[in-house]
């Protein structure tokens, strides 16, 4: 199995309805997976908060600085 899916049963449920003759077979999973926050801390936070924090210092510069438009 794969190393982020725990496990993945599988239950097969067979329902015949009075309106019709055939009988109806479903299949239902439950798949429980294994979140990896190192990911989403390496990949998604830490840009996120460089961007925000580099955007921010651009309030600091003073307008008059050419250079605030390129550091934005």
């Amino acid at each position: 199995m794969l190393s982020w899916c725990l496990e993945a049963p599988g239950v097969r449920h067979a329902d015949k309805y009075d309106c019709c003759e055939e009988t109806f077979i479903s299949l239902k999973y439950s798949i429980k997976l294994r979140r990896r926050p190192l990911y989403y801390i390496l990949y998604m936070v830490a840009p996120i908060t460089t961007v925000a924090f580099l955007s921010l210092i651009t309030f600091c510069l003073p307008p008059e600085s050419g250079e605030r438009i390129g550091f934005g």
